[in-house]
């Protein structure tokens, strides 16, 4: 029956994508992951604080350079399960750089 249909140009021909397509495509994906892994990771962050009362931060983004250093400073309780540090220096996340490398730049 369907090739029938195909014979008589009856069905549509399907579109399908050439591999810059599918390139950008799975840069877009891969970023959209990254963005909410980052999230993700700042919101761990924000709730910790929270949950321990810490209060307001005395910087805009606890996660560059001056919000690390309070952070740094800041005694968490033993119990606390997100003790470990945050890395030393901006850009030293993977997940950053590889943000950064995945943005859409025009050929």
């Amino acid at each position: 029956m369907l090739a029938r249909l195909l014979a008589s140009e009856m069905l549509p021909e399907v579109w399908r994508c050439d591999e810059e397509t599918r390139v950008l495509r799975r840069r877009v994906s891969r970023r959209t992951q990254l963005i909410r892994q980052r999230t993700r990771a700042k919101n761990q962050v924000h709730s910790v604080l929270i949950r321990n009362l810490k209060g307001r931060a005395p910087v805009t983004d606890v996660l560059k350079r001056k919000g690390r250093r309070w952070l740094a400073e800041l005694e968490l309780p033993e119990d606390e399960p997100h003790r470990r540090p945050l890395p030393a220096g901006p850009g030293s996340l993977r997940a950053t750089r590889e943000l950064k490398a995945s943005r859409l730049v025009a050929p």
